[in-house]
């Protein structure tokens, strides 16, 4: 396996089936989707009980109480096996092809780390790239 998606999750029942399905629509399968629950008091820990019920590369990893991004974040990097590791956040989501671009780039280049441009999306589907978005 070439990449571990790590998200940490803290109430984010709202955005995270759009976070979790932009991964399961890779072009590669060449992944595994760890999600850290951190003692979210909403749905979240149901909603991804649900997707790993249905996918055998995602995988829960929990906090009964709230911890902090940082200590879900300490706790996904002790959970990952992957050669590389993509952080997503739970309200954001990866292009189809990402990890495909990705793995391209890194079987080309003796790089450790890659780092890609980001786009806003808003409600009402308009786009824009942020001006300190120089790479």
């Amino acid at each position: 396996m070439k990449f571990s998606v790590l998200i940490p999750v803290y109430n984010g029942s709202a955005t995270l089936e759009r976070s979790i399905g932009s991964v399961l629509r890779q072009t590669t399968d060449s992944y595994e989707l760890i999600c850290c629950n951190d003692g979210s008091t909403d749905d979240s820990l149901e909603v991804l009980h649900k997707y790993a019920a249905q996918d055998a590369r995602i995988k829960i990893v929990s906090h009964e109480q709230n911890k902090g991004s940082i200590c879900a974040r300490n706790t996904l990097i002790k959970e990952f096996s992957g050669e590389y590791c993509v952080w997503l956040d739970q309200d954001d989501e990866l292009e189809p092809d990402f990890l495909q671009t990705a793995e391209e780039i890194l079987e080309k280049e003796d790089w450790d780390i890659v780092h890609f441009r980001f786009k806003f999306r808003y409600s009402d589907g308009s786009e824009s790239l942020p001006e300190w978005n120089f790479f």
